[in-house]
């Protein structure tokens, strides 16, 4: 299954029961080149990658992706 880039101007990541700390693990893209930035589901920004400080406005990359991370192993 092909994941699609998501324009910000049509939508933003929404928080979830999956995202229980208002952070959302994302692709962006912004002035042509592809980031990981995680989106601040309480205060509408792209945070940096220490989850505590504002990075990017929610508008100013074009475009996001989630990051779909692997389902843990089962260990025993």
């Amino acid at each position: 299954m092909k994941r699609e880039w998501i324009k910000t101007s049509d939508r933003l990541p929404k928080h979830t029961h999956l995202y229980e700390n208002g952070h959302i693990e994302c692709f962006i893209f912004h002035h042509g080149h592809i980031e990981i930035r995680p989106f601040n589901t309480r205060h509408q920004c792209w945070d940096d990658l220490e989850y505590d400080d504002h990075c990017y406005d929610a508008l100013e990359p074009t475009h996001w992706m989630l990051i779909e991370w692997p389902e843990k192993p089962e260990v025993q």
